[in-house]
């Protein structure tokens, strides 16, 4: 068997100038997951109240109501479920008060 060629010299050390990324914070993380599972759930109710709306469908015989009625129940949870999550992301947060000085330091100008 032959072996296989050396590894050149610039596979080695890798790439010059690699191009750095800019750091995320947590709150930037926090915010976008936050928002991804918004419309997840929303998409989620409208498929569960379609799905139950097919389920009454089925057992019913009342075809296509069922899905109609579930369907839009569906939506109008997944809105209702979006509006309360956007209040709580957009919603005004309390200014942060710096840390105030011990009570027994005389470092205030005189």
């Amino acid at each position: 068997m032959r072996k296989p060629p050396p590894m050149p010299d610039v596979l080695k050390d890798g790439p010059s100038n690699p191009s750095p990324r800019p750091p995320v914070d947590d709150g930037t993380m926090n915010q976008l997951m936050r928002v991804a599972s918004i419309g997840t759930n929303v998409a989620f109710a409208v498929i569960a109240g379609s799905l139950l709306g097919l389920g009454v469908d089925w057992l019913a015989g009342t075809r296509p109501w069922g899905l109609l009625v579930g369907a839009g129940v569906g939506v109008i949870g997944g809105l209702v479920t979006l509006i309360r999550e956007s209040r709580k992301q957009f919603a005004p947060r309390p200014l942060e008060r710096p840390p105030r000085p011990p009570s027994g330091d005389d470092s205030r100008p005189t």
